[in-house]
């Protein structure tokens, strides 16, 4: 018997800029947390016409990643490490938060069927 919620995870390999970095997230967070977070973002980026301001939508994107990346190599200016927390996501440029944040939508918004489901 499990004595608690098995956390699954996927490995996100970056590209281009960001060519040897990952991140691995939590493919089965808690579905009313991360829809929670999700609606949250989408609300600001239709507000704002699909062009957010990045000083509204920062804090909310916080909010979801802090929920679903469980570690990565990440490193600063100066190749310290990163911490992978709340605190090592206000180290990241922008453009990276998105970039997470895309592909993390493409891997966890798939409702995969459950084994022996048809």
């Amino acid at each position: 018997m499990l004595d608690k919620m098995p956390v699954k995870t996927r490995r996100f390999n970056l590209t281009a800029d960001y060519d040897g970095w990952w991140c691995d997230v939590r493919v089965n967070a808690p579905l009313g947390l991360f829809l929670e977070r999700m609606e949250a973002m989408q609300k600001i980026v239709s507000e704002n016409n699909n062009n957010p301001d990045p000083v509204k939508l920062a804090p909310t994107l916080y909010d979801l990643l802090e929920l679903v990346i469980v570690e990565w190599n990440f490193k600063d200016d100066n190749g310290a490490d990163l911490p992978c927390s709340r605190e090592g996501l206000k180290h990241i440029p922008f453009e990276l938060l998105l970039l997470i944040t895309e592909a993390i939508n493409k891997e966890t918004l798939t409702v995969p069927l459950a084994s022996g489901s048809s």
